[in-house]
């Protein structure tokens, strides 16, 4: 089990979590923030199924990317909410200043060494097919 995380690695990597991985064009600058945002082994839980460790985060990451329309970029909605070893961030997807694409919110679980072990991503039911 984790230990309790300092709430600025756990504010860090909720932000690379939701808006610096989704938002990252680079491909190479993108692995970047996944290797220090995640665990190895990390397993990401998302309405389109379980990706697990950094290859497949990588491909979910690359595909889901460069299907955004452009100027759509993830927005954290409202502060990072935690307890013990898991935080909470509600999140947007759109163009500022327009409706979002879609909401939601990422639940993560973190490691020992601070960086997720787990993350569940969850999609507001208005925008679920």
């Amino acid at each position: 089990m984790a230990t309790r995380q300092d709430s600025e690695t756990v504010l860090r990597h909720m932000n690379a979590h939701v808006v610096l991985v989704g938002n990252e064009r680079d491909a190479a600058r993108r692995r970047e923030i996944v290797q220090a945002t995640y665990l190895p082994d990390v397993s990401l839980y998302a309405p389109t199924g379980l990706f697990q460790g950094y290859t497949k985060l990588e491909e979910l990451f690359d595909g889901f990317v460069g299907s955004f329309s452009p100027g759509a970029e993830f927005e954290e909605l409202g502060p990072v909410q935690t307890i013990g070893d898991l935080a909470l961030q509600r999140w947007r997807l759109g163009k500022k200043g327009e409706k979002p694409l879609v909401t939601g919110s990422d639940v993560c679980i973190f490691g020992e060494d601070g960086r997720i072990a787990r993350a569940y991503v969850l999609l507001d039911d208005t925008f679920k097919e």
